[in-house]
C-alpha cells in the first residue's frame, strides 16, 4: 500500500476533492461547506492553544490570562492563515488585540524551534501537541482561547465511490480519533473553552 499525502490550505484541499485528485481529506472545518456535494464527518473538535518551550517560566504557572501574555515575544503564522484568524478572534473575545509578533513565519518547524530555544510564545492547534511524543519540549499554557474551537473532519465527495484503500484509511482515522477522545476524557485533559 502507498498513500499520497497532499497538504495545503482548505481551499486547495476542497478544489482537489472536486477535481478528484484527492479522494479523502482530513481538515479543520472553518466555514460553510457545500453539503450537497461534500460528505463531512466530524472526527473531533480542536481548539487553539498558546504554546511555549518546556523551560519557559510561563509553563510553571497554573492560571494565565491572555492579557498577561500580550507583551511577551511572539512567533506567529502568516497574517492570512486560519490559525492567525482564530487567534485574533480569541484575543478580541478577551477584549485584546493580537500581540505584535517578533517573528512571522508559515513554518511550524521554525516556530517550534524558536519556542524551545528562544523563549517565544505561539498559537498552535491543540491536537498538534496532544499526540504523545510529537513535541516533548513544547507545552500548552493554561490560558483560555475563546471562540477557537473548530471541528476536524473527514471530507469526501458524496457522489464518488471510494477505493478500498480510502475506506481503510478512514476507518483508521475514526479509530485514532475515538482513542484520542477516550484518552483525553480519561486523563481529564478534555479541552473546555
Amino acid at each position: 500500500m502507498a498513500f499520497h499525502v497532499a497538504t495545503g490550505v482548505a481551499s486547495a484541499i476542497y478544489r482537489g476533492l472536486m477535481e478528484r485528485t484527492i479522494e479523502v481529506a482530513i481538515t479543520r472545518v472553518s466555514g460553510p461547506v457545500d453539503e450537497e456535494v461534500l460528505r463531512v464527518e466530524t472526527l473531533f473538535d480542536d481548539v487553539l492553544v498558546v504554546a511555549a518551550g518546556a523551560r519557559n517560566p510561563w509553563t510553571r504557572r497554573r492560571r494565565i490570562a491572555l492579557a498577561d501574555l500580550v507583551n511577551e515575544r511572539w512567533v506567529l503564522p502568516l497574517p492570512d492563515s486560519l490559525t492567525t484568524a482564530l487567534a485574533v478572534e480569541a484575543f478580541r473575545a478577551s477584549g485584546l488585540e493580537l500581540p505584535r509578533a517578533t517573528v512571522i513565519t508559515p513554518s511550524l518547524s521554525m516556530r517550534n524551534r524558536l519556542l524551545t530555544s528562544g523563549g517565544f510564545l505561539t498559537v498552535i492547534h491543540g491536537f498538534a501537541l496532544a499526540v504523545p511524543g510529537t513535541s516533548p519540549m513544547i507545552r500548552s499554557l493554561p490560558v483560555a482561547m475563546p471562540n477557537s474551537r473548530r471541528p476536524i473532519a473527514l471530507i469526501t465527495l458524496k457522489k464518488r465511490a471510494l477505493s478500498p484503500l480510502a475506506e481503510y484509511f478512514m476507518d483508521n482515522m475514526r479509530a485514532i480519533a475515538k482513542a484520542f477522545a477516550k484518552g483525553e476524557a480519561a486523563s481529564g485533559k478534555a479541552r473546555h473553552i
